[in-house]
This record gives C-alpha cells, structure tokens and sequence, in this order.
C-alpha cells in the first residue's frame, strides 16, 4: 500500500524526541546524511536542523531511512508521532487490559498504526465527532458486559452509519453469532471478525490483522 506521509508529526517526532546533539550524530554517523551535517553551521539550533534534515530526505527519497532511525532510537515518541497518514484506527471496548494489549500490538507493527481507544459508545461517538478523522472503526459487539443481548456493539455501528460515517467499521465478538446477525452486519456494511481476545498476540490474531490491513488498504 502507497503510504502518505504527515509531515508535521514527522517535525515533531524529530523536535520532541531527540536533542540537537543527537541529530548531529544522526547525520555524521549515517552516510546517505553526511551531505547535511556539513551544511550545519555551529550554531545552527536545532529548528534549522530540523528543517535540513527533512528537505534533504524528502528530496533524496530517504524519509524511509529517517523515520527507521528515528524508530528505533526513540519508539515512544514514534508511536506518539504516527509518521504516516490513513492509519489511525477508534478501537471500542470496554476491557482496557484488552484494549491496551491489541492497541499496543497495533502500534508495534512496522507499518505502524495510530491506535485511539473508547471504552464506550458515548465515548466513541465523542471522539466521532471531533475534528480528527478515523480510517477505521475497530469495536466489540458487547460493549457492556450487562448487555445480555450483544446489541450494543451493533446500536453504534448503525449509528455511524445512519449519521453518514463511511469509514470501514470491523465488529469482533467472543460469542457464537446468529446467522441473521452476521447478514445483517454483511449488509450494511460491517466486516465481522470472531476473536479469542485471551489468543491476542500469540499468533490466533492473524484473522483479524489481516482484515484490518485490508481495510486500512
């Protein structure tokens, strides 16, 4: 999948997340960059770092080999900065400890996704509406363990859809699923996924990172 580049998170990954110091010895360490360290002044600060840093990788085609660096030197800060646009995904659910075990799973992909995390429907649709968009919408059919009818899940999925949100929409479910269910979702139109959630990042995921690659392609 062609990836789009953001930029000013790339800015910032590089502002917020090493020292002018750091960015020098990047540059002198790395042959494809030493062309910018020899245009660095002494006093150069680190903005004006920054910005040959950048327009050199961009006109070079070496953003790849930057934000590989950067990656590896400051992982955090990477994930905080998603380098890339059309990977940032709403995941649903009310079990944090799950929520936190797919997202960070998520975010420590190579391709790298932006993960933000609802534990509830009000919650999602709050974020829905804010000014940042979502590529994807990943959310649990049972949303509220006192949900005995699993339709919670389901009610904001239908939500985004009547309200014109047109993103991709992925509902998984631990429980058997009624045939008439899974059409409905079918149509409307979700991708339904069965999940082991205790099976998260033992390899039994394959299934549902597979479909949300496809989804984010």
């Amino acid at each position: 999948m062609a990836r789009s580049y953001n930029f000013e998170n790339i800015r910032n990954l590089l502002t917020e997340g090493f020292t002018d110091r750091q960015l020098r010895r990047f540059c002198f360490d790395t042959p494809h960059f030493r062309p910018v360290y020899d245009q660095f002044a002494q006093n150069s600060g680190q903005d004006e770092i920054v910005d040959h840093i950048l327009d050199y990788a961009i006109r070079t085609l070496k953003v790849e080999l930057l934000l590989a660096w950067a990656k590896r030197r400051n992982p955090a800060r990477y994930r905080e900065h998603q380098p890339y646009y059309g990977r940032r995904i709403l995941l649903v659910d009310d079990n944090k400890d799950w929520c936190d075990q797919l997202g960070g799973l998520l975010q420590e992909r190579e391709d790298g996704y932006e993960v933000v995390i609802a534990m509830s429907s009000q919650e999602a649709i709050q974020l829905i509406r804010s000014d940042i968009p979502y590529n994807l919408v990943i959310l649990d059919m049972r949303l509220d363990e006192s949900d005995k009818g699993n339709r919670e899940g389901m009610s904001l999925g239908e939500w985004l859809r009547d309200n014109g949100y047109n993103m991709p929409i992925i509902i998984m479910s631990a429980h058997i699923m009624e045939p008439d269910t899974i059409k409905k979702m079918t149509l409307r139109p979700f991708q339904f996924v069965a999940v082991e959630k205790g099976k998260i990042g033992s390899g039994k995921d394959d299934d549902l990172l597979y479909q949300i690659e496809l989804a984010l392609s």
